[in-house]
């Protein structure tokens, strides 16, 4: 099998439903590893991406990463998924170097 086209992309811009990681998972065939779910790290500086097999990225936002462009399954919520991405980067939580600016004002 052929290794699918990848693409680099800031990890911000990584979607749930429309990228995948092209990788192998304890030293199986290597597939399409579709991303299901984001969310923030704790800390803020990271985004942590859950993966179909249950394992996770990390990655930091302006970090570039080598995703696979998927076509979303016909009955995904191709508006909801653009209407939470939004969302998502407006909940950005701050991390401590912004924390402490944003009090310093």
């Amino acid at each position: 099998m052929s290794e699918p086209v990848q693409v680099k992309k800031k990890a911000i811009d990584v979607l749930p439903s429309f990228n995948g990681i092209y990788c192998a998972v304890d030293g199986g065939e290597p597939f399409v590893n579709h991303i299901e779910l984001r969310h923030w790290s704790e800390d803020g500086t990271q985004i942590v991406f859950l993966l179909s097999s249950f394992n996770f990225l990390f990655a930091y936002p302006d970090e570039e990463i080598d995703v696979i462009e998927i076509t979303p399954h016909k009955y995904c919520n191709v508006e909801k998924i653009h209407t939470d991405d939004a969302e998502f980067r407006k909940k950005k939580p701050l991390n401590d170097v912004e924390f402490a600016r944003a009090w310093a004002l």
